[in-house]
C-alpha cells in the first residue's frame, strides 16, 4: 500500500502549523510526529529516501506527479524557497523535521545566502535541499539545465527513476 497520501497529508500538516507556531508549540510537535511516523513507515518498506520536487504542474513524490492534499502547499513552499526539491533520507528525525521551521521562517537574503547554512546551522544532515537554477531561454538543455549541467541532470534523473522502481 502506497503511503503518499498519509506523508503529504502529514507533512503540509506539519508545514502550515509550523508556518503558525513555535517549534515547541505542541500542535507543531504532534503534527512533526505524525510526519516523522509516516516517513519511517516509508523507510520500513524498503525505500532510502523520498524527494519531493516542483515540476511545471505540481509536486513530483519519488518521480510521480501527485495531486493528493498537501501536495500544493508543499509544492507552494519548494518555490518560495527556490528550492527544486527536498529530499528525506533514512534516517531523518523528529528533531531534524523541527529544525525545517529555520527555512519555513528564513529571510529572503538568507535563502539567497544558501539553503545549505540554514540546513547546516539546524543540525539537519538526512534532509537535503536542492535549489532551483534558472538559465536564460535558448541557453537551457533538455532538462532545463546549461550543457555543462547536462550530464549532471540525467544522472540524478536515472537516480530519481532507480529510487521509485
Amino acid at each position: 500500500m502506497s503511503r503518499q497520501p498519509e506523508i503529504l497529508r502529514s507533512l503540509g500538516k506539519a508545514m502550515g502549523r509550523m508556518g503558525l507556531y513555535s517549534p515547541s508549540h505542541p500542535a507543531v510537535r504532534s503534527s512533526v510526529e505524525e510526519f516523522h511516523n509516516s516517513l519511517n513507515g516509508f523507510f520500513m518498506e524498503g525505500n532510502s529516501e523520498l524527494i519531493l520536487a516542483t515540476a511545471q504542474h505540481g509536486l513530483l513524490f519519488n518521480g510521480s506527479l501527485v495531486e493528493e492534499a498537501g501536495a500544493a502547499m508543499i509544492g507552494e513552499l519548494l518555490e518560495k524557497l527556490t528550492l527544486e526539491s527536498l529530499t528525506f533520507q533514512k534516517g531523518t528525525t523528529a528533531d531534524e523535521i523541527l529544525a525545517l521551521n529555520a527555512l519555513i521562517y528564513a529571510r529572503p537574503e538568507e535563502i539567497a545566502a544558501g539553503v545549505d547554512r540554514i540546513l547546516d546551522a539546524g543540525g539537519i544532515t538526512h534532509i537535503k535541499a536542492n535549489e532551483a537554477r534558472y538559465v536564460k531561454e535558448g541557453e537551457a538543455g533538455a532538462y532545463g539545465h546549461t550543457p555543462e549541467q547536462e550530464g549532471a541532470a540525467k544522472t540524478d534523473q536515472e537516480l530519481a527513476q532507480a529510487v521509485i522502481s
